[in-house]
């Protein structure tokens, strides 16, 4: 049974080289991606709070990417040499499996909490308004908390967990069902909120319209230069999480598709949207492609050290007319 079991892995292996290598490809361009978008971002501090939340989901994106490397690149090291291992060696080397956990909260977390804040702006309710503003200031210490949490865990039931797995360390075999599960069934449920406050955002935009103030007019005008940005975010829930997710999650509790082919399919769409998403939010701001035209390392470099300088002359001349006013 057991020669049986690794035999089917060997050819399980050999069926899906080749989009191990596609989904690798793609692993490194999302890595690229991002973080250059994550360095434009960065670039743009006079904007950074209304960045952060963005900055938080391609963070996560990026994450999911060295995830992607690391996992393939562990699958292509062990080649056909395959032994089993305990649970926990899967998770610390490489700790992709951790990447992943982290990641998934990253996305679906900050893309929650954006739907959120572009449906308390748009139906203006103070009190809620307040509560949600504060709670997204405190996005990042959320996601963190929620991190440590997950790979607290993770850990835990890889340590508990007696059944030894093979060395390809497939993220579904070295995990317990229920954690799995419930790990896919919080994911799906965070998009699935998010989707519906982003289109119920959309619906009160035009419903509301005609009944809007001149100020209220400009103040929504906003939101949906906000919203545009973000449909993005929201397609790639939908696309690259919601559905693959959704399938996965069918698959496993009703025990189909015992080979996992449909499942490495559809776990290709992800990095394949990661990559794509952060070049296609690249494109679509004109503020960012000319932040790219314009972007000279060593210009930077100078104006900060200048901007540094004449700020630190003006507080001498502030100093100076302190002194020299008379009481």
């Amino acid at each position: 049974l057991c020669m049986e079991y690794v035999t089917e892995a060997i050819k399980r292996e050999e069926e899906t080289f080749n989009i191990n290598v596609l989904q690798l490809v793609f692993g490194i361009i999302c890595i690229i991606s991002n973080g250059m978008l994550l360095h434009l971002f960065a670039l743009r501090s006079a904007e950074k709070k209304a960045y952060s939340l963005q900055q938080g989901f391609y963070f996560g994106c990026m994450l999911n990417g060295f995830a992607y490397v690391g996992y393939l690149g562990r699958r292509f090291a062990v080649g056909r040499r395959v032994h089993f291992i305990r649970s926990i060696f899967c998770v610390i080397l490489p700790p992709y499996s951790i990447l992943f956990s982290i990641s998934d909260i990253h996305m679906s977390f900050n893309i929650f909490f954006i739907a959120l804040d572009c449906f308390i702006a748009v139906i203006k309710r103070k009190r809620m308004f307040f509560i949600v503003q504060s709670v997204i200031q405190h996005s990042w210490k959320i996601c963190i908390f929620a991190d440590i949490c997950h790979v607290f865990l993770l850990i835990i039931q890889c340590l508990t967990k007696k059944e030894l797995v093979l060395s390809y360390c497939w993220y579904y075999e070295i995990v317990c069902a229920i954690y799995f599960k419930i790990h896919l069934a919080f994911i799906a449920l965070c998009d699935i909120f998010a989707i519906a406050l982003y289109v119920a955002s959309s619906i009160a935009i035009l419903l509301s319209r005609s009944t809007y103030s001149c100020v209220r007019k400009i103040q929504i005008k906003r939101q949906i230069v906000v919203m545009k940005q973000i449909i993005l975010m929201v397609l790639f829930a939908v696309f690259c999480q919601l559905i693959p997710y959704t399938f996965v999650l069918i698959t496993q509790f009703f025990d189909l598709n015992k080979k996992h082919q449909l499942q490495i399919y559809m776990w290709t769409i992800q990095p394949i949207g990661l990559s794509i998403a952060p070049l296609c939010r690249l494109f679509s701001d004109s503020k960012l492609l000319s932040a790219v035209k314009n972007y000279n390392p060593s210009l930077s470099n100078v104006l900060k050290s200048k901007m540094k300088s004449s700020s630190s002359n003006h507080v001498v001349l502030l100093n100076l007319k302190c002194k020299i006013t008379p009481k």
